[in-house]
């Protein structure tokens, strides 16, 4: 069976050693045993390859006592965090720009992840590193031709990439990718996605909050919005990737500003408290980090045992072994575009597990586990026999 590159590349000792060094982050270290270490460079390796090198150098400078091992760690950390610090300038420079083409057009947009999700998650854009620029158009399709109109100035054209990698993410991922040279692809997000219904989708926008930008206002994403979108692609993503989403999620969880006006009932409406709720327990059992609203606790009371048995199956091993995170696996997986569409439709569209979120009563929940286990035993047995 084809092995995912990014586990090739960073153990699951690496990840778990650099999981507990980013915990100085959420000050929630103290009093522990220290954590299981791997040599310093394995360390310095995995940050660079999971897009954390920004978060580990403010976390080792943070750390208190900080002994020779850290200080090591911080020597072979300095060229990382330059790089990754320098691209990340441009890619904020790319952003601000991408931003103010969109409101000089009057299409109405918020930012998504990049620069401006890691202005807002930790005060600092070039922290959280991105390799994209995601654009979400809250009122869809309506606004595409407009959108590519006002970005087709800055250069943005359509990748030169297989037409059926484009096919795929148009009809099944309502995402328009867009390049020009010497800067990142631009994702232009413009429609309903099976995990955020439409009437979610459209909402985002009028909850968006405006933020300075070059030399005008932009919009990104309200700090609600940013927590139930990033809990969903915590399980999108296969758990080599997953710590990167769930360090956002620890510092949403963190913030006070999300957990206001009427948020539990913005929850309940969309069907996000499962997610939510999986990734609360992830990130307690990663970082220990306590959530800063009690009022959490309603939504874990909301959970059928099924539900609460798959949160803590995620909370410890990661989402990977789940439906949607297999969509990510499959991309993953060394074959040919064709074959891993193909196999994405037949197995995984719609997900065996998407019960969660269109659920008409707690029953429904029974037996949610075996069947997420035989979709993957299904997939497995489908990659092998090819």
């Amino acid at each position: 069976m084809p092995r995912l590159e990014r586990d090739r590349v960073v153990s699951a000792e690496a990840r778990a050693a650099l999981g507990a060094e980013i915990r100085h982050l959420f000050d929630t270290g103290a009093g522990e045993e220290p954590p299981p270490r791997v040599p310093a460079e394995k360390l310095v390796a995995a940050a660079d390859e999971l897009g954390l090198a920004g978060h580990l150098n403010r976390a080792v400078k943070q750390a208190q006592p900080c002994d020779q091992y850290l200080e090591t760690v911080k020597g072979l950390l300095r060229p990382v965090f330059m790089k990754h610090t320098a691209a990340m300038l441009e890619a904020t420079r790319a952003a601000e720009a991408a931003a103010l083409a969109l409101t000089a057009a009057q299409v109405p947009y918020v930012m998504y992840k990049g620069p401006f999700l890691s202005e807002q998650l930790y005060g600092d854009a070039t922290l959280r590193r991105s390799g994209d620029i995601d654009i979400i158009l809250p009122r869809g399709r309506y606004h595409l031709e407009a959108a590519k109109a006002a970005l087709g100035k800055l250069g943005y054209r359509h990748p030169a990439v297989h037409g059926k990698l484009l096919e795929y993410f148009e009809t099944e991922g309502n995402e328009l990718p867009l390049a020009t040279e010497g800067k990142p692809v631009v994702d232009i997000h413009h429609g309903q996605y099976d995990d955020l219904p439409e009437g979610a989708f459209l909402e985002i926008g009028t909850r968006a909050e405006e933020v300075p930008c070059g030399e005008g206002g932009c919009q990104r994403l309200s700090d609600i919005d940013a927590l139930m979108l990033l809990s969903c692609h915590y399980w999108t993503v296969p758990r080599a990737q997953s710590l990167r989403w769930l360090v956002d999620c620890a510092a949403l969880f963190r913030k006070e500003s999300v957990f206001r006006h009427r948020w539990v009932e913005l929850v309940r409406r969309w069907g996000f408290g499962f997610y939510i709720m999986a990734t609360m327990r992830a990130v307690q059992h990663t970082f220990g980090v306590i959530p800063a609203s009690p009022g959490l606790r309603y939504l874990d009371e909301e959970l059928a045992e099924g539900e609460r048995a798959v949160c803590d199956r995620i909370a410890m091993g990661g989402p990977e072994n789940l439906p949607d995170g297999l969509v990510q696996m499959v991309h993953r997986m060394r074959m040919p575009l064709g074959r891993r569409v193909g196999l994405i439709r037949k197995y995984l569209w719609p997900h065996p597990g998407r019960i969660l979120l269109n659920r008409t009563g707690p029953g429904n929940a029974v037996g949610l586990s075996q069947r997420c286990s035989f979709a993957v035993k299904r997939l497995i047995r489908a990659l092998r026999t090819r």
